[in-house]
């Protein structure tokens, strides 16, 4: 009877509890006789741990997902900021490259434009040579000697670098008016770049193979390349100056220049011979540099090279 189970409520907390946190049918059932035993109190204190348990683990689940989520969002908010900076990345370079056609485009249309007026002046260039090549050619049945000035524009329209070369030496004692003429007899050549070339070519083979009169012949090679490349005028040289079969060949000729002074150096010939710690001369330096710079070929090497030689 209901007389019967008040002091059962009132003398256990737990079944108390579980009379307020349970619904009636549960309470009913739970009221019996038979729940005032210690092993019922305990049954049912488990089953209520047993559902905290369940919430406990639920509870953590639903914050490990919550923890994820913000992850993955996170995640794809930075992935999406990425794609974002390298498409913003792409499409300035595609305008670069754009840009860039389009002057690449502009210039060969220039080019395109000059050829005639190109192969006018060539060819009234060779004309030129043609009729000096004639007038030469009757003067030399007279047995008056030319002049210097004459036997050097002679040398360069035959492209006879190595005579060229001993010219220069024979006469250095005339070394102003030589400079002064060099260049108007380089306009005498067919192709003046590669003149240059062929005497440098000869002065570096000379100076492996011949060591008596490097001094004279380093001079007049010297002399030949500041025909060309005026150091007033290195820096008015227009792009596209020489063709690129020249071009390749000058830089061929430089990089195999510095190895071998390198080597020099690095054997010890150049020490004893006064050219430097760097295979070279000051005056041998000089005309690489200018040869370096005439042809356009700064980029093809260390800046550290430059400095340190």
């Amino acid at each position: 009877g209901a007389s019967s189970r008040a002091p059962i409520l009132a003398r256990s907390p737990s079944i108390l509890f579980f009379s307020f946190a349970c619904p009636p049918a549960v309470q009913l059932s739970s009221l019996s006789p038979l729940s005032s035993s210690p092993s019922m109190a305990t049954e049912v204190i488990n089953k209520v741990q047993n559902l905290f348990d369940k919430l406990e683990a639920r509870r953590s689940i639903l914050s490990t997902c919550t923890d994820l989520y913000k992850t993955l969002t996170s995640h794809f908010s930075s992935l999406e900021q990425s794609i974002a900076s390298k498409s913003q990345t792409l499409d300035s370079r595609i305008q670069a490259l754009d840009s860039d056609y389009q002057t690449c485009i502009d210039d060969l249309k220039r080019r395109e434009e000059c050829i005639p007026d190109r192969l006018a002046s060539i060819s009234s260039h060779i004309e030129a040579q043609k009729q000096s090549a004639l007038v030469e050619i009757q003067n030399t049945t007279s047995e008056e000697s030319p002049s210097m000035v004459e036997e050097l524009k002679s040398l360069c329209r035959k492209m006879d670098e190595s005579k060229l070369l001993k010219l220069l030496m024979a006469k250095r004692k005339e070394a102003s008016m030589l400079k002064s003429e060099i260049g108007n007899a380089l306009n005498e050549c067919v192709d003046p770049p590669r003149l240059v070339l062929d005497s440098v070519k000869e002065f570096m083979e000379l100076k492996a193979n011949v060591k008596s009169g490097q001094p004279d012949r380093r001079w007049a090679c010297g002399i030949v390349v500041g025909g060309l490349f005026p150091l007033d005028g290195l820096k008015e040289r227009k792009e596209g100056a020489f063709s690129r079969a020249i071009l390749e060949r000058a830089e061929a000729m430089a990089k195999e220049w510095k190895e071998k002074a390198q080597e020099r150096a690095t054997s010890g010939v150049a020490s004893g011979s006064g050219e430097g710690m760097y295979g070279m001369g000051p005056a041998e330096a000089s005309m690489f540099l200018q040869f370096v710079l005439g042809f356009g070929l700064k980029g093809k090497f260390d800046f550290e090279f430059f400095k340190n030689l």
